[in-house]
């Protein structure tokens, strides 16, 4: 583990919104034992708790620390309890050193409930000798309990019961909530530490919410369908973590005034809760605001209900758009797989050489096995549409058992099994490297796969909340029953890997074990086929990542819109649990607080909207960012600026100092392929698929050298094959673009494009229409770095050698040297 650790001084202070607006905490106080003490937070320092008990006699009480982190001084720490009871996701000795804790009370005993012991960490009980506390897997959680029946033995447990017998004390379901909601907020911050508490926060939240469900009928009285929302909430975070590994960057398709409605409804709400908050903390009329507070948070419900509800059906929109690009890059995948097998067979039986028979064969069944598991990942993903699933689900569900099996031995971290894989995969092709390679690419499918499945079902129940909205939303959906049904998520993950990146990695030693063959026919043949699948399965890794970013943003924002909802109802509880005016005026603060937080976020993601889209218009950052440290005015400054800058980025005049764009007209690109026919016949009709890779020497040759283009028309002309009369052509682009600046090659993810080119075969051809761009928006014009697909509607396939393409459009100029500035 990284010993990184965040400003827990500033995550404190957002903690404490939801510690003094909780239910929770009146519980607490009244189901503590007498003699006893119990201390909740986010992370805390156990010296301060000790010197809150006072002296240094002993009690009969118990101390019970329930946290995200506790933070331990390096050195023996006495305790003057009867026992100690410890809840916490990581145990941190200050600076990873060493820690005695030493319980001194009658009959003493102590328990720690965690994922992690960062350092060394002993306990003595009384005068007995210290006992090393130590995590004995890696299995989560672990409860470690030492008592004075056995002063010198730690029990470890990971019994499912007993987990959930800790959890559903209200201080561990207080610590869950805790953790769970700053996870969210850590997770916003840039950086891979920072992503990487993130994640482990929430696998923590996920394995302690799924023991909690599994064993309800053991627990009754807990709001299960409560924890069932949070364990939903923070399910998609955790697959949002694992989405991050992707290199490709989602561009939504975004418009002047639907941005500007979206953040500036947004702003609108933030302002009501900025200023609620201030009024509160002025102490001037507080009377009258705790209790006007009920019809602010009415009036907050009726403003956010509908952006949210706009969000969610916009998200609803691009998920069907991505479902359906994935679904086509799953079936030409799975099409091109079924050739590789024919072809590898024909290839291996040609060579003489046993020895490069058996590396080529090796070789070749990798890129194989790792075809067939992709495109069952895809079908997971999907909710295992029978298009493409059949055969490929059997594969997955091989590595599905595998990966499990992996997990609950709990030995050797799924993140080494990958790396190793990747690795393996870089290396020359043997019995060793390719067995290490598909072991990776089993574990890398098979997290995808079970991330995707619950995303999608977790979305699915999302989608039938708002059917019927804005009339009608279900607030309560049954959430219950479908986690129940879907894979515990705690235990998988992409390692931090991009699949393109395995992928690639693959497919580069592929081609190399063949490329020494290429005398022979069939190796040509073989190559052409492997060009088409590196294609596809590049496609399916970028397309699958991408739509777990949407459905987990869906699931995020529709568990803000229950929070806004449920506010009113939880102020009227708090109001009811709380006497004093000094304790609902802080719970109202932080019942504010809540709210606001969740508005920021939602701008963050908002802007983060804008940042791709610029990002894929210009190739590089733009500088307006937000956060949720921000306050209200920056908020509104840096919000306000990207919406002026999206209004001049779409007409194509922005300010700020970017690359020079300028337009370009004629320049031409043929398609052809060697060892095989350019055309097949689909549905009845000729139809041609290729791709070009980013910076292709054909066009950045025409070009000046220059990469990044984007394109506003294109004809397309059948070459070698004579037209008796007009011909028809539909071509369609996958919605997956590369483009590259200099050597700085990205990829995108955004709608396909799909258009018609009719002409009528002359010498030069007159064309009545052509596969032109209209929208001036010129994030949304494709870049010709993607997959095409072009469909002879009418007109002589049969015989056709080329296709030629004439593109028109923009490109940006490449550096001079180093990075551009900004």
């Amino acid at each position: 583990m990284s010993n990184w650790q965040p400003d827990w001084k500033t995550l404190n202070a957002v903690a404490a919104a939801f510690l003094q607006s909780t239910p929770l905490a009146a519980t607490i106080e009244s189901v503590t034992p007498p003699g006893s003490h119990a201390a909740t937070g986010l992370q805390l320092e156990l010296g301060a708790i000790v010197s809150a008990l006072g002296g240094a006699t002993p009690t009969t009480g118990t101390l019970i620390i329930a946290v995200d982190t506790l933070t331990v001084p390096a050195e023996t720490t006495v305790i003057a309890v009867a026992g100690v009871e410890i809840v916490a996701r990581c145990v941190q000795v200050v600076g990873s050193g060493a820690a005695t804790l030493n319980v001194t009370g009658a009959g003493a005993s102590l328990q720690i409930t965690s994922a992690e012991i960062a350092g060394s960490l002993s306990v003595a009980l009384g005068t007995n000798a210290a006992v090393p506390f130590m995590l004995d897997s890696l299995a989560s959680p672990q409860i470690l309990t030492l008592d004075a029946s056995s002063p010198d033995v730690v029990e470890v447990t990971t019994d499912s019961v007993r987990v959930a017998d800790v959890m559903h004390a209200p201080w561990s379901q207080l610590s869950l909530q805790l953790t769970s909601a700053i996870a969210g907020v850590v997770a916003d911050q840039p950086g891979a530490d920072a992503l990487a508490l993130a994640e482990s926060m929430l696998r923590w939240v996920s394995a302690n919410g799924r023991a909690l469900l599994g064993n309800r009928a053991s627990f009754p009285g807990l709001d299960y369908n409560d924890i069932a929302s949070m364990l939903a909430a923070a399910s998609a975070l955790l697959t949002a973590t694992q989405a991050a590994a992707s290199g490709a960057i989602y561009v939504p398709v975004l418009s002047a005034d639907l941005y500007q409605s979206q953040v500036g409804g947004l702003l609108s709400i933030a302002q009501i809760y900025d200023s609620k908050i201030s009024a509160l903390q002025s102490q001037q009329g507080i009377d009258h605001e705790i209790a006007a507070l009920a019809t602010t948070l009415g009036n907050i419900n009726q403003q956010a209900a509908g952006p949210l509800v706009a969000t969610l059906q916009n998200l609803a929109g691009e998920t069907a758009m991505l479902e359906t690009q994935l679904t086509e890059a799953a079936l030409q995948l799975s099409q091109v797989a079924d050739t590789l097998k024919q072809l590898q067979t024909a290839l291996t039986q040609a060579i003489n050489d046993q020895f490069q028979q058996e590396l080529v064969s090796t070789a070749v069944e990798t890129l194989f096995t790792l075809a067939t598991l992709y495109v069952g990942a895809a079908a997971a993903v999907l909710g295992d549409p029978e298009v493409v699933a059949g055969k490929f689900s059997a594969v997955l569900k091989a590595a599905l058992d595998v990966t499990k099996s992996l997990i609950e031995a709990a030995k050797d971290p799924l993140t080494s099994v990958i790396a190793y894989g990747l690795d393996a995969a870089g290396q020359t092709p043997s019995d060793t490297t390719s067995s290490a390679a598909r072991a990776g690419g089993q574990v890398l499918a098979a997290s995808v796969a079970s991330f995707g499945e619950a995303a999608n079902t977790l979305w699915a129940v999302v989608g039938v909340a708002i059917a019927n909205a804005p009339a009608t939303i279900e607030y309560s959906p049954d959430f219950l029953a479908k986690l129940e049904a879907a894979p515990d998520l705690s235990g998988f993950t992409t390692g931090g890997v991009d699949p393109v990146t395995y992928w690639n990695a693959v497919v580069v030693q592929t081609q190399a074990a063949v490329q020494p063959h290429l005398d022979l026919p069939e190796a040509t043949a073989y190559l052409a086929a492997v060009k088409l699948a590196a294609t596809y399965g590049g496609a399916i890794g970028d397309l699958q990542m991408k739509l777990l970013d949407l459905y987990t943003q869906g699931i995020s924002t529709f568990a803000r819109l229950q929070a806004v909802y449920q506010a009113q109802a939880q102020w009227a509880s708090l109001q009811n649990a709380l006497a004093q005016q000094e304790q609902q005026q802080q719970a109202a603060i932080g019942l504010l607080q809540r709210g606001y937080l969740n508005v920021k976020r939602a701008l963050v993601t908002a802007v983060g909207n804008y940042r791709a889209a610029f990002r894929y218009q210009w190739m590089q950052d733009s500088d307006i960012q937000v956060d949720v440290s921000m306050n209200y005015l920056m908020l509104a400054q840096q919000a306000q600026r990207s919406i002026d800058s999206l209004v001049k980025v779409l007409s194509g005049t922005p300010s700020g100092p970017l690359r020079p764009r300028q337009d370009f007209r004629g320049i031409t690109y043929t398609v052809t392929r060697s060892g095989a026919e350019l055309f097949s016949e689909v549905d009845g009709q000729g139809q041609a698929q290729w791709s070009i890779a980013a910076g292709d020497p054909a066009l950045a040759s025409q070009l000046g050298g220059n990469t990044a283009i984007y394109l506003d028309e294109v004809t397309f002309v059948l070459e070698g094959a004579k037209q008796s009369s007009e011909v028809e052509l539909e071509i369609a682009t996958s919605g997956r673009h590369e483009s590259m600046i200099g050597t700085d090659a990205q990829r995108f993810v955004s709608q396909a494009v799909s258009m018609n080119n009719f002409y009528v075969p002359r010498t030069p051809p007159s064309f009545i229409s052509s596969w032109k761009f209209a929208d001036a928006a010129a994030y949304m014009m494709p870049t010709p770095y993607t997959n095409w697909t072009l469909t002879v509607k009418q007109g002589n396939w049969h015989g056709v050698t080329a296709i030629s393409m004439t593109l028109s459009g923009k490109y940006l100029q490449n550096p001079k040297s180093g990075p551009s500035e900004r």
